[in-house]
This record gives structure tokens, C-alpha cells and sequence, in this order.
């Protein structure tokens, strides 16, 4: 339900360039399901 907001908060961050914690938290959300 909250996927919309991590995906934009993701998605900025990616931008920014700092994804690389962000990325390993992204990847954690969407691998534990």
C-alpha cells in the first residue's frame, strides 16, 4: 500500500545519487516481499 511512496522516496534518492543506501533498503523491501 506504501509501495508508491518508498518507489518515489527511491526514485529521488536515485537522482540524488545517494542511492546506495537507499538501494540496499529498496532491494530489501522488494526481496522480502
Amino acid at each position: 500500500m506504501e509501495y508508491k511512496t518508498v518507489f518515489a522516496h527511491s526514485f529521488l534518492k536515485l537522482r540524488s545519487g545517494d542511492t546506495w543506501i537507499e538501494r540496499s533498503f529498496f532491494v530489501r523491501w522488494f526481496g522480502d516481499g
